[in-house]
């Protein structure tokens, strides 16, 4: 049986050269790389100071909320 993992340290894959880029491809690849470690929950740290805004993040997950929390 493999392991299911909860990663609780996951940064929100953010483009810092150009923070107002479509974050859907980023989203996309980082889902489909926890998937394939067995991350079976992931927390993604968003938000603050630097980044999108928190609404913004959901937004963008809102396909993966079985995953990302």
């Amino acid at each position: 049986m493999n392991p299911r993992i909860f990663d609780t340290h996951v940064h929100f894959p953010n483009n810092w050269e150009d923070p107002g880029e479509d974050p859907t491809p980023r989203v996309e690849h980082l889902m489909e790389r926890l998937r394939e470690t067995g991350v079976v929950k992931a927390a993604l740290l968003s938000g603050g100071r630097w980044g999108m805004d928190h609404q913004r993040c959901i937004d963008a997950l809102r396909p993966y909320e079985d995953l990302a929390i």
